[in-house]
Formats: structure tokens, sequence, C-alpha cells
């Protein structure tokens, strides 16, 4: 059984730098919404932190394991005094055993819009080992993230390696183009994100290869995750010939639809913590 150990907003812990999780990132997580007393989509989440946890450790989850969790999820709520935070779930193996660590930290501030610069020299490897799963080899990501913004961009929109468009540093992107929403698969290497989901299956958005020559071409475009929800793109740039890709502040019908349709879906699938 899982080892669960909850990190309250004033303690610390005691972490063995010769831990596999702690001196190579072997390790993976979770970041997850918490708003009004309620855990967002926390059946997905937990499938996904499953199916990472298994393919990269061979470790499979119980049911038991999720109660385990759940059962702490509230007095570590009740110790934040937030009733909206982000949780935190990592996953690693010790030396005694398989153990998640559960923190929190306040929401991000969600931007209005999202201003994205192409990025071209650090692409997302499509046949890593790693790809889709969210480990805590997560220092590219950051440094991708804070280098943007130091340049006045919200994020970099990063191409795979066979030249695609695939995501931002921390966020899936959604790009439309007649009444229709288009997002990459799974096998340009990005990580399958929860929003992400949610979307494609209630409606339904499509997946595919999108080409840095496309861009021009979409009427609009959003970035989705977790902490975020969704996010309207505003702008692209970065482009080798320079110029950008402008698209109109005003909400796009499809956009609108996207918001609706995630707050019924949070509405339907969230669970309400027991203070």
């Amino acid at each position: 059984m899982i080892k669960v150990e909850s990190i309250g907003p004033n303690e610390s812990i005691g972490l063995d730098p010769r831990e596999a999780g702690f001196a190579y990132g072997m390790a993976v997580f979770e970041t997850i919404k918490v708003a009004g007393g309620r855990v967002y989509f926390w059946s997905r989440h937990w499938r996904r932190f499953q199916k990472s946890i298994a393919e990269c450790f061979g470790y499979n989850c119980s049911k038991v394991d999720e109660q385990v969790l759940l059962s702490a999820l509230a007095p570590l709520a009740k110790d934040y005094a937030l009733s909206d935070f982000m949780l935190k779930l990592s996953f690693m193996i010790r030396s005694d055993g398989p153990s998640v660590f559960l923190y929190g930290r306040a929401p991000f501030t969600c931007p209005s819009t999202a201003s994205l610069c192409l990025n071209l020299d650090y692409p997302i490897d499509e046949v890593s080992i790693l790809k889709g799963h969210k480990t805590h080899n997560y220092f590219e990501n950051m440094w991708l993230k804070k280098a943007a913004q130091a340049a006045g961009f919200t994020d970099y929109l990063r191409l795979n390696r066979a030249g695609y468009v695939c995501e931002t540093s921390t966020a899936n992107c959604f790009f439309i183009r007649e009444g229709k929403a288009l997002t990459a698969s799974t096998a340009s290497g990005i990580i399958p994100g929860v929003i992400r989901e949610c979307l494609i299956e209630t409606m339904g958005f499509e997946t595919g290869d999108i080409s840095v020559g496309e861009l021009a071409s979409f009427e609009a475009a959003f970035i989705t995750n977790s902490s975020v929800e969704l996010v309207p793109v505003e702008r692209i740039e970065g482009f080798l010939e320079g110029g950008s890709v402008h698209f109109d502040t005003a909400m796009h019908p499809l956009i609108a639809e996207a918001i609706e349709q995630l707050k019924i879906i949070a509405r339907a699938e969230s669970i309400d913590l027991d203070y």
C-alpha cells in the first residue's frame, strides 16, 4: 500500500538526497484544482496519475490506495485554511516503499489572455520514454516558461522533433477554424491534459498534426490546464520569417461554449471535501 505523507503550510519533510526521486527526478506528479471545498476532476486526475505510476514504476495502485489519499485531503485543506488552492501529488519509490506526498500552494493568477512565442530551439521529444508523463524532470519546462515570461510572453509554443506544433511548456493548445477546434494528438509528445480530455470527449474537438504554416489560418486559439482551465490566446510571435499571428480578443463563440461546458463537467465530476 502507498504511504501518504501530508505536508502542511508550515511543515517540511526530510528527504534523503540519495533517493532516486530527489537525485534523478524519478517521480511523477499531478496538480489538481481545489475550489469552494471541492476537488476538481478527481477521477480524471487519479486515472492519469495511476497510469503514470504503472508505466513509469510498474506499481499498480489499488482502490485502497485511492481511499487513503482521499482521506488525507480534507485535513490537508483544513491546515491550509484555503477554500481555493492547488493540490500537488508526488509519487516516488523510496527506500521504505512507494510514497505519495500531498501538499498545496496558492492558485495561479489567471491572465485574461495569453501571448505565445514559437520556440524552435528546444523541441519536444515525441519518442521519449517519458512522453505523456508529468515527471519531476520538469526543469526544461520551467526554464522555458521563465525565459518566455522574461521576454514578455505568457509562455513558449513548442514544436516536436517532427516540426509539428504541440503545446506550451505547461499547457495544451487548441486552434479554431471554421467552427471546429483542433489540438495536437498524444502521439506528438504532449501531456494528455485533463481539461483537454474533457473538451475532446464532450465537444468533439479533433486531434491531429498542426504545422507552423497553418497557424495564420486559424481564427482563434486557447490554452488549457488544470490551474487556469482555459485562457484565450491573443497573439503568437517568433516566426522565422518575422511577423506574428493576432487573434480577435473578443470571446469566440466556441471558446465561450467550451468555458460553459467545463463548468458543467466540473459540477458533475468534482468531489466534496468533508471539512
